[in-house]
């Protein structure tokens, strides 16, 4: 996820940017980190009941800064995405909103997401064990480790020069 935000960045500084490439990051970033957030809430949704019992107000503060956290990334999620729709609908008006919103995206990522560490592993770990953490939580199937699989090779055959990925060819 982090490679393709960076490329996404790469992309956004390149002259002329390249929508085919701009398009392969935003898909794939929707992607992943609309699971991520998925997650996210599955986690908070479990997690709530189990700290209000425990009656601890730090653990409360930490799960509503999650779940905060989780809003603003959909939210900063969905004005990219958006854009890239608007963008596939008329691409010869949109691109300055696409490269306004992946800036907008890159910033958001950088100093938000990047800036902080995820307290959801510690916390889940003092209200579950690991087999019912993960009997509530794995959602991964082959049909989702195939679709990440997919957009991650449409992002490396697209990526910029200064992505960090090496050129290749299209699969």
């Amino acid at each position: 996820m982090i490679a393709v935000k960076d490329a996404l960045a790469a992309g956004l500084r390149a002259s002329p940017a390249s929508p085919e490439s701009l398009l392969a990051c935003v898909d794939y970033l929707g992607y992943i980190i609309g699971r991520f957030n998925a997650q996210g809430r599955a986690n908070v949704a479990h997690l709530l009941p189990r700290v209000a019992t425990a009656r601890n107000e730090e653990d409360r503060r930490i799960v509503a800064d999650i779940a905060a956290t989780i809003s603003t990334t959909e939210t900063e999620l969905g004005l990219l995405l958006a854009a890239a729709a608007a963008f596939r609908k008329e691409p010869e008006r949109r691109m300055p909103d696409l490269l306004k919103a992946g800036h907008r995206f890159v910033v958001y990522y950088n100093t938000v997401l990047a800036a902080r560490k995820n307290p959801a592993q510690e916390i889940i770990g003092r209200y579950f064990d690991d087999t019912e953490y993960w009997a509530l939580t794995d959602d991964v199937t082959p049909a989702s480790i195939e679709a990440e699989r997919s957009l991650f090779l449409r992002v490396t055959a697209q990526a910029p020069p200064g992505s960090g990925f090496p050129p290749r060819e299209a699969e």
